[in-house]
Order: C-alpha cells, then structure tokens, then sequence
C-alpha cells in the first residue's frame, strides 16, 4: 500500500544516497591517489634533469675544460707565463725591427758620406 511505497522509496533513496556517497568518496580517493602519483611523477622528473644538469656540468668542468686548459698550457696561451713571454717575443721584435731601421739608415747615411769623400779625393787629386 502507500506506506509499503514510501518505505520503498526511501530505502531506494537511501541507496542511492549511500551508492552516490561511496561513488563520491571513491573519487576523491582516486583523484588523491593520481595527484600523489603526478606529484610524485614531477619529483622523480625534476630529480632526473637535476642530476643530468649536475652530471653535464661536472663532466663539462672535469673532461672539456680540463682539456681546453692542457692545449692552453701546451701552447703557453692563457697562462701568465706564456702571456709573458709572448708579450717579451712581441718587444724583442719591435726593438728588432727599430734596430734594423737604425742600422739601414745609418749604412745609407754611410754609404753616402763615403761617396762624397771619394768625390772630394778626386777632386784633390785634379
């Protein structure tokens, strides 16, 4: 009758109330789940590409550099020494190049008073 209805309808109710409270409550637990899983995902992935970024570095700072540095050094370019010494290389062909000119000039000037003092014992001798 009416009231056997109304208690079937309300268990019915019931149910689907107690059916859409544990669907709900199993989706928050899912969507938990998933976000601790892409957090934990994010972590893992961030923790990878620091690892990689540090061994990228150590490996560029302990094999290429080092390696720049050893032809550096076997060409004495980038050291003290070998900027020194290319600066003493760089002097000593400059006064080099003031020493030749001198010496030029001066055997000119040479080769010119010689010429004039054969001129003049000539002319003596006439």
């Amino acid at each position: 009758t009416k009231l056997t209805e109304l208690m079937r309808r309300v268990a019915a109710g019931y149910d689907t109330a107690k059916h859409r409270t544990r669907t709900q409550a199993l989706l928050v637990q899912s969507f938990y789940a998933w976000r601790q899983h892409a957090i934990t995902c994010r972590g893992r992935r961030q923790r990878t590409l620091r690892g990689l970024r540090w061994y990228t570095r150590g490996h560029l700072m302990r094999n290429v550099l080092r390696g720049w540095f050893r032809a550096a050094m076997r060409e004495r370019k980038g050291t003290l020494e070998g900027r020194f010494s290319q600066g003493l290389a760089a002097a000593r062909q400059e006064l080099g190049e003031q020493y030749q000119g001198s010496y030029d000039s001066i055997s000119q000037q040479l080769a010119e008073a010689q010429a004039a003092l054969v001129v003049e014992a000539e002319a003596r001798e006439k």
